[in-house]
């Protein structure tokens, strides 16, 4: 006796098979995100809060967008990259090319050589800190050389004022340019440390808000982006732009969910 043939399946049939199975699959998807959304929906009016909208979502956005550019010119304006070098271990320098109205040594910073040899009669003097101590060494440097000659213990020396502050410092880059500099040889006698606030408000602005340890330079996110990832700013906008836009979508303005997927979505990007 002859074993029955397997009856073969026509194509279309097998395709029709799975197309029916992806549809089951597509309903019972929808179902389940309308359930969530309606569910999240009551629960969204249940708390008692404003209306979900595309105008909520987008106001949202640009809020983002705008405390993020805030900062960011906040950044630009303070750290000009075009007049600043970067440095291995205080972040950034002086840039010595560019027109500067005051002295700039070979290091970077506004003042005499620190690294010149001086003679037992000479006190040199550091001072460290932020824009606050480089306006001391700049506007009062001749009174602080005045004051100093006047102690006793420094009565008959000669008093050698010079910096190593810049703006925007902050610990531990003061500690480390001084460290970097006695490691090359220099001569401190006196280190006059003007810090504090910089350490309290640039953490908190500039580096924690985009996961940057506090320890790193001032407007790292800003020298890193525009210098070591040309354009990345560029590709920034591009995707603000695209999230402002599709916020527009109706189902942003209907699905809780939806909205919710997008605006956290932008803001990851973003």
């Amino acid at each position: 006796m002859k074993a029955p043939k397997n009856k073969k399946i026509p194509f279309f049939i097998q395709i029709m098979k799975y197309v029916g199975m992806l549809a089951v699959f597509t309903v019972v998807t929808l179902f389940l995100y309308l359930g969530t959304d309606t569910l999240c929906n009551l629960l969204y009016r249940w708390t008692g809060k404003e209306n979900f909208s595309q105008e909520y979502i987008r106001t949202k956005l640009l809020q983002v967008v705008m405390e993020g550019s805030a900062r960011q010119r906040i950044m630009e304006s303070e750290t000009n990259v075009n007049n600043f070098s970067i440095h291995p271990y205080t972040g950034y320098v002086t840039n010595i090319d560019m027109p500067s109205d005051n002295i700039v040594n070979r290091f970077g910073w506004i003042g005499p050589d620190p690294l010149k040899i001086h003679d037992e009669n000479t006190v040199t003097v550091f001072v460290t800190g932020g824009s606050f101590a480089l306006g001391l060494y700049l506007q009062s440097g001749d009174l602080l050389k005045q004051l100093l000659e006047e102690l006793p213990m420094y009565q008959g020396k000669h008093i050698l004022v010079t910096s190593v502050a810049l703006g925007g410092y902050k610990q531990p880059q003061q500690l480390l340019a001084l460290q970097y500099l006695m490691a090359l040889g220099a001569q401190i006698d006196l280190v006059i440390n003007i810090d504090g606030y910089n350490e309290v408000v640039l953490p908190k602005v500039e580096s924690i808000p985009f996961g940057i340890t506090p320890s790193y330079p001032r407007s790292w996110k800003f020298i890193a982006d525009k210098i070591v990832r040309p354009g990345f700013l560029d590709k920034q906008k591009f995707m603000t732009n695209c999230g402002i836009s599709g916020s527009k979508m109706p189902g942003c303005g209907i699905s809780v969910v939806s909205g919710i997927i997008w605006f956290r979505l932008c803001c990851g990007i973003l």
